[in-house]
């Protein structure tokens, strides 16, 4: 009799251990998946491996805030690639006059905006939300996996 119990409770601890384990998905158990940031109410995809790099802001943010601009962003890091995300509110100003500069139109993941190369970096940028949002990377394939549309 105390086999039985002994073998119902067993049984009961692996059911309930396996329902434990199928609420999470595998990335949660091994290191985490891809995570969601939002930037000035824009939401980025942020890739699995990367790590925010809080040093390093391409100094591209401390410029625009002493200017006055609404202006922030992240930098993320994987390996050789540094990604850096940056979301400026032109309320007060027309988009049309900000992406003007840009020449080469482009459209990565169903969202239309502007690819430049400058100083080793791809600049990807597009008008959402009344936000200019820039994406910057020293890979320009990086830049899709970024993006929500």
């Amino acid at each position: 009799m105390n086999k039985k119990i002994l073998t119902v409770f067993v049984l009961l601890i692996v059911v309930a251990s396996i329902s434990a384990v199928s609420a999470f998905e595998f990335a949660d158990i091994f290191g985490g998946g891809d995570e969601t940031v939002t930037i000035k109410g824009i939401d980025f995809n942020i890739p699995a491996g990367y790590k925010e790099d809080s040093t390093n802001t391409f100094n591209i943010i401390e410029q625009f805030i002493d200017e006055g601009y609404d202006f922030d962003g992240k930098v993320y890091v994987k390996d050789n690639t540094e990604v850096g995300l940056y979301v400026y509110n032109y309320s007060s100003l027309d988009a049309d006059d900000i992406l003007g500069d840009f020449s080469n139109e482009t459209t990565i993941n169903n969202v239309g905006g502007f690819m430049e190369f400058d100083d080793n970096d791809y600049v990807f940028v597009y008008s959402k939300d009344k936000c200019v949002v820039l994406i910057a990377s020293n890979d320009k394939d990086a830049i899709s996996d970024f993006i929500i549309a």
